[in-house]
């Protein structure tokens, strides 16, 4: 594998990352504000900073196994989605205790979002991963 295959993997990956959360997280919100203006709720600008952020964390977690041992590197992403759905139910957890009135509106675009970004980086890691490391 050459050096530079993973740092274009990496910038792949948060180019596209940042391009998914701003078409998600725009339409969403312009959806919740202007079709739906009654299921809007002040925090929903919180969920595509907090899916954007774990994303490049666990970028960054399966980029140092890479270079440290790749041969654990499966092993490693399956840890580290495992931790970002720790991390993401105490999120949820978190705000819906802190904002009661919210948590039914959040806990649902919150899902939504799980679900978007789920599909994605499996796509991503899959596929995508995998031509970005054999160039």
């Amino acid at each position: 594998m050459c050096p530079s295959a993973s740092t274009n993997m990496k910038r792949t990956y948060c180019l596209h990352t940042l391009a998914l959360t701003l078409l998600v997280g725009g339409l969403g919100g312009w959806g919740y504000f202007t079709v739906f203006p009654r299921h809007y709720f002040s925090g929903y600008l919180i969920l595509p900073i907090f899916f954007f952020l774990l994303g490049i964390g666990m970028m960054n977690v399966v980029e140092k196994c890479r270079k440290a041992m790749p041969q654990k590197l499966a092993l490693m992403y399956l840890l580290a989605r495992m931790g970002r759905t720790l991390l993401s139910l105490l999120f949820l957890l978190v705000y819906c205790i802190v904002m009661r009135e919210e948590a039914l509106k959040f806990t649902l675009a919150f899902a939504l979002f799980y679900v978007i970004y789920l599909a994605y980086d499996t796509w991503f890691f899959g596929a995508k991963g995998n031509r970005i490391l054999e160039k």
